[in-house]
């Protein structure tokens, strides 16, 4: 009979457990369900969570975690932190307190921030034309004028991105001229001049540009189809060309065989052609031409260009005038013979100067190398020290006299030996080459022009002023000691 009654009562204990499990309750509520944050200074807020039988969390909605965060504090608060709003736009978003077992319904709270006050605009910009109308020609100018109100901006303006290729614009102050470039389109097309403030709070303003298509067929011409150049003329001389609904064109030089007779330098944005031609050295005439040239859309033109030949075959073939460089400078000798007869009145320096890189061969005597090699024979009344070269200035002479006392060739000093071309390769006493990899580039005798000479101790100066027999000249200043100067 005990061991019944016993049995009974832990079945009503049990029982009475299973009945405390199935009534258990689970809540979770919050206050306030909505928060509203300023645009900036905000400080945390707090929402009071009251959970029963409840482990709970909150999360910020994916797409306001880069402004939002809510943060657990203890078991019954939740602190909210909202950054600054530097946008005008309001912002919101929703944080959502959840059961983590899921036994309980989540909560949500609701979040708004106010968009930031636009900050007051510094002043206005206003111009006094809002269109401006072009013929398709281009190449003409209509101005506007800009006034400002406020202080502390400036603005700047410039075509849309969309016409920059042909609409133009340039400030003066508070003008603003326009250009266009010729419209070759049959259609007309329209753009814009943007006025943009430096301060972003100030609007900005644009004109609106529009041009007409062209009406024309397309057409070339110039106004020059024959040059004549004397053989020693060195002044340009500039054809203009005209085109309409040529978008590009370009030039086409032909030359006598075997010479540059000239070059030409196009200006499409002026509409010329500038032509010069190099000296013509021998006594034949020459031609050459220009050819203008669209890529077909209208026929090309042929400009004939003549050159006169030369009174007299010039021996030098310089191509042009040559200035000397500190390069050129890089080595200088003078040679001096102290051993002279007794008759002698006149001595003669010999002196050389040249690059680095052409010498001459110590074996044979030839020049060689890369770079210019330039030889004159300095001649003045007959000193009583040889160390020096005497100062003065020594003009080119090619018409020594005979002394008839002596027998000697004398003169008129101080003089530079004039050269005399008997061959390719020989200039005679006085010459100018320029050599490339060992071989003779370009050459002449000296013929005229000044050397003049001053010294102030070992320092020399040195200023060459000679020429050719095609009206060439070889120019240029040394100042420095001499590399060897050497008395036989």
């Amino acid at each position: 009979m005990k061991k019944f009654l016993l049995f009974a009562a832990t079945a009503v204990l049990a029982a009475s457990c299973n009945n405390t499990d199935e009534t258990k309750t689970y809540e979770l509520s919050a206050e306030p369900l909505t928060l509203a944050f300023e645009a900036a200074g905000n400080e945390v807020a707090t929402v009071a969570v009251t959970a029963t039988n409840v482990d709970w969390d909150a999360a910020v909605e994916e797409s306001a975690a880069g402004w939002l965060t809510a943060v657990k504090d203890g078991d019954d608060l939740l602190k909210v932190t909202a950054t600054d709003n530097t946008e005008e736009a309001p912002r919101t978003a929703t944080i959502r307190i959840a059961d983590k077992a899921g036994n309980a319904q989540p909560v949500s709270i609701s979040v708004s921030q106010a968009g930031a006050t636009a900050t007051p605009s510094a002043g206005s910009i206003a111009v006094d034309k809002s269109e401006l109308s072009f013929g398709w020609e281009g190449g003409t100018s209509q101005t506007f004028s800009v006034t400002v109100t406020g202080e502390g901006f400036t603005w700047k303006a410039s075509a849309d991105i969309t016409s920059a290729g042909w609409l133009h614009a340039e400030t003066d102050g508070n003008t603003v001229t326009v250009t266009t470039d010729e419209n070759t389109s049959d259609e007309p097309r329209t753009g814009k001049i943007n006025i943009r403030p430096s301060d972003e709070t100030v609007e900005s303003v644009s004109v609106t540009v529009t041009q007409q298509g062209c009406d024309q067929q397309p057409s070339l011409t110039v106004d020059r189809k024959e040059l004549h150049f004397g053989a020693n003329d060195t002044e340009p001389q500039v054809i203009s060309v005209q085109t309409v609904r040529i978008p590009e064109w370009n030039i086409q030089i032909g030359q006598p065989e075997g010479v540059d007779m000239l070059s030409a330098t196009i200006d499409k944005e002026q509409g010329t052609i500038t032509v010069e031609t190099a000296r013509n050295i021998s006594t034949s005439p020459r031609t050459a031409t220009i050819t203008v040239q669209t890529g077909g859309i209208v026929d090309d033109i042929v400009i004939n260009v003549t050159q006169d030949g030369s009174d007299t075959e010039a021996t030098s073939t310089l191509t042009g005038d040559v200035e000397l460089t500190a390069a050129n400078f890089a080595v200088s000798k003078i040679t001096v013979s102290s051993d002279q007869s007794e008759e002698a009145t006149q001595s003669i320096w010999s002196m050389e100067i040249h690059d680095e890189g052409c010498y001459r061969n110590p074996n044979t005597g030839w020049l060689t190398g890369t770079g210019i090699f330039l030889t004159l024979q300095l001649v003045n009344a007959r000193p009583t020290d040889y160390s020096f070269l005497p100062d003065g200035t020594y003009t080119v002479d090619g018409e020594p006299t005979t002394n008839p006392e002596t027998g000697m060739l004398e003169y008129r000093i101080p003089a530079v030996v004039a050269g005399g071309y008997t061959r390719p390769g020989f200039y005679g006493a006085s010459s100018f080459v320029r050599y490339e990899d060992g071989t003779e580039t370009e050459g002449t005798a000296i013929y005229g022009g000044t050397v003049t000479v001053s010294r102030e101790g070992d320092v020399y100066t040195l200023v060459f002023d000679l020429k050719d027999d095609a009206e060439n000249t070889i120019s240029g200043t040394y100042t420095g000691t001499i590399t060897e100067y050497l008395v036989q």
